[in-house]
C-alpha cells in the first residue's frame, strides 16, 4: 500500500485546525529570528547564515512537538500540545542533531547556487532541484527524529525507507496542502488598494505582515511531515508491529 493522498492532506487540515492558536504561536517563533534581522539596518551574510541555521534547528523542534501532539491525540488526551512540548525536549539531541545535517546541507547547496549563479543565472537552478529532491526524500526525517531509537544517520536512512515508493504522492500532498493559500493569496492581492499592491510588487511588504500572515499558512504546513510519517509508519510492513503500536496508539 502506498500512501494517500487525500487522506493525508485531511489530516493535515484536521490537525493545524484544532490545535490552530498553539501552532500559530510556535510558527511565529519560528519566523521571529527572520523578522529581527529584517529590522536591522544592514545585516551580513554571516549573520543571515547564523539566522537561517538557527530557524531550521527551531523548525525541527516545532515538529517535534507537533509529532507527540499527534501521538497524544491518538491516545486520546484531552490536553496535549504542552505536554507534548516536554516529549520533544527529550528527543531534542536527536531532533537537533538531524536538524543540523539539514541545515548543513541546504545551507551550502544555497551558497553552491550562489555562486553558480555569478558564473551563469540558469547555473543557480542545479542545486535547487538537487535539495527539492532530497527535501522530498527526507520529508519525514524529523518525525523519525522525535520517536525513533537509532543514530543520526540511522533515522535518515529510515526516512528514505519510508518514503520510497510514495515521493510522487508527497508531494501531491504538499501542493494539495498549499493549493488553498495559494488561491486565498491571489484573492487577497487583487482586493488589495493599489498602493499596497505596488508595495508588494516591489518588495517592500512590511516583514511584521509576511510573518503574521505566513505563519498562519505555516500552521498547516508543518503538520505535512508529521501527517505523512504517520501514515507511511502504520503502511511499513518492515517496522515490527509493536514498536510502531508504541509509537502511534
Amino acid at each position: 500500500m502506498k500512501l494517500g493522498v487525500i487522506k493525508a492532506v485531511g489530516r493535515c487540515y484536521g490537525f493545524g485546525l484544532r490545535h490552530l492558536p498553539v501552532f500559530y504561536l510556535l510558527c511565529l517563533l519560528v519566523g521571529a529570528p527572520r523578522y529581527l534581522l529584517s529590522e536591522t539596518a544592514k545585516p551580513t551574510w554571516q549573520v543571515s547564515v547564523v539566522v537561517s541555521f538557527f530557524e531550521i534547528l527551531l523548525a525541527a523542534m516545532v515538529t517535534g512537538i507537533m509529532v507527540w501532539t499527534m501521538i497524544r491525540d491518538r491516545r486520546g488526551e484531552s490536553w496535549t500540545v504542552v505536554p507534548s512540548i516536554g516529549d520533544a525536549f527529550g528527543r531534542a539531541p536527536m531532533i537537533l542533531g538531524v536538524a543540523f545535517v539539514i541545515a548543513g546541507v541546504s545551507l551550502g547547496f544555497g551558497g553552491l547556487g550562489y555562486y553558480l549563479g555569478t558564473l551563469h543565472p540558469f547555473a543557480a537552478a542545479a542545486p535547487s532541484v538537487v535539495m527539492f529532491v532530497l527535501k522530498i526524500i527526507f520529508c519525514v526525517a524529523i518525525p523519525c527524529a522525535a520517536v525513533s531509537k537509532g543514530g543520526v544517520f540511522d533515522t535518515l536512512w529510515q526516512s528514505a525507507r519510508l518514503s520510497a515508493g510514495s515521493r510522487l504522492r508527497i508531494l501531491a500532498v504538499y501542493a494539495l496542502t498549499l493549493l488553498p493559500f495559494g488561491i486565498i493569496a491571489v484573492i487577497a492581492v487583487a482586493l488589495l488598494p493599489a498602493d499596497a499592491r505596488a508595495d508588494l510588487q516591489a518588495g517592500n511588504l512590511p516583514m511584521l505582515w509576511i510573518l503574521l500572515g505566513g505563519s498562519i499558512g505555516s500552521a498547516f504546513l508543518y503538520p505535512v511531515p508529521v501527517a505523512i510519517h504517520e501514515q507511511l509508519a502504520e503502511l511499513d510492513d518492515r517496522l515490527p508491529l509493536g514498536k510502531t503500536a508504541a509509537v502511534f496508539d
